[in-house]
């Protein structure tokens, strides 16, 4: 069985990179990562059992990652109902992430943020996790060939917006 401390110790740092890369935002990824790390641990204390622990992890970063997604989504109506003027600045631009990451790392982030939810945890589960088509259509519920056509429908769209 895996402790808390060594779940948190393996899988801490992964987990924070990748719901940073979902989300775009160092703070939610920071949050939403020990978020579902409190609750696998708790799980596996109560006895769950799970064959690979990363895996479960992985999955479950997605899918917080996701329920951000929708809750952000809804929260943005809301606020644009509410003012009239509001700005539609990149979701990157105003958080401070700025200060923790280079100048190409935000020039991603701000790129991935053009995109929907499916195509953006496409494209970063593909490129930078390494998943192969199988699991990220597993971690989206959709089939193969559609994660196929969200990653290459993804990188046209950022092919538009980065070249001139």
């Amino acid at each position: 069985m895996v402790t808390r401390e060594e779940l948190f110790r393996r899988c801490r740092i992964d987990a924070v990179r990748l719901a940073t890369a979902l989300t775009g935002r160092r703070e939610v990824g920071e949050d939403l990562a020990q978020d579902v790390l409190l609750r696998v641990a708790d799980r596996l204390e109560a006895g769950v059992e799970v064959d690979d622990v990363d895996a479960y992890v992985r999955r479950s970063v997605v899918n917080a990652c996701r329920m951000w997604h929708r809750a952000n989504g809804r929260e943005q109506r809301r606020l644009l109902r509410v003012t009239a003027d509001a700005s539609h600045e990149s979701p990157a631009a105003d958080d401070g992430v700025a200060d923790r990451l280079d100048a190409e790392a935000m020039q991603t982030l701000a790129s991935l943020a053009v995109l929907g939810y499916r195509q953006r945890a496409s494209i970063v589960l593909r490129y930078w996790g390494q998943w192969s088509d199988a699991e990220i259509a597993a971690a989206l519920g959709c089939r193969v060939p559609t994660v196929r056509t969200l990653v290459h429908r993804g990188l046209a769209r950022l092919r538009e917006e980065l070249l001139p």
